[in-house]
């Protein structure tokens, strides 16, 4: 559980309470061998495909906007439990979340160009 916990956020285990005993027997690790993967993936700019006037129609008049809205997950603020209130977020915590937060848009827009 340490290395699982401290994996997803560095030096969470340290933020947490100590594990109970029923915590534990309620995960269970499983490993899944994957035969086939299939994956729809698109990097930069979209491709703007020619248009048949004859079998589409006209063009709008004017100019018209095309591009990508970039789509991230983004980690909202802590919510507190209620079990310990005016204990501060750790500021592990908080980095992981803001750390994280940047790169998946930095991300996001840079793939988008």
């Amino acid at each position: 559980m340490h290395e699982v916990t401290n994996h997803i956020v560095h030096n969470r285990w340290e933020d947490v309470n100590p594990i109970a005993s029923f915590q534990v027997s309620l995960v269970f690790v499983i490993r899944v061998e994957i035969d086939k993967l299939s994956l729809k993936f698109r990097e930069g700019p979209p491709g703007i495909q020619p248009r048949d006037v004859e079998k589409d129609g006209p063009d709008r008049e004017g100019d018209v906007w095309t591009g990508i809205v970039p789509l991230y997950e983004h980690l909202g603020e802590p919510v507190e439990s209620g079990l310990t209130p005016g204990v501060a977020v750790p500021e592990g915590l908080k980095r992981f979340i803001g750390e994280r937060n940047q790169r998946q848009s930095e991300h996001a827009v840079e793939v988008a160009k």
